[in-house]
């Protein structure tokens, strides 16, 4: 397990209201209210920032939002690989472990 999944699993923090400064509380098991600004998460979501710049409680915020984003595919990776399908560009693994190539789509 990595170190940001252990974190995420013994760590699990309240979220509070939001204030007027775009930051959000957070509250950790002691009840000490923590903060983190939702721009700066949405920045390394859009890869303007580095996660490593983050607090901690921002990178909790933001391996969640990356964990979800990640679980579903993209509009564009779909299409991409709708189109490898159709031009049968591409090759796998057949039931027995044998790299298969891929037949065009008819």
């Amino acid at each position: 397990m990595t170190d940001v999944a252990v974190a995420l699993k013994e760590r699990k923090p309240e979220l509070t209201p939001s204030d007027s400064t775009g930051t959000r509380g957070l509250r950790d098991d002691n009840g000490a209210k923590l903060s983190v600004n939702r721009e700066r998460i949405a920045m390394a979501l859009r890869a303007e920032l580095s996660p490593d710049e983050l607090t901690g409680p921002e990178q909790e915020i933001w391996a969640k939002e990356v964990t979800k984003k990640m679980a579903e595919p993209s509009k564009e990776a779909i299409e991409f690989f709708k189109e490898r399908r159709r031009l049968g560009i591409g090759v796998g693994l057949d039931e027995n472990g044998n790299i298969v190539h891929q037949k065009p789509e008819k």
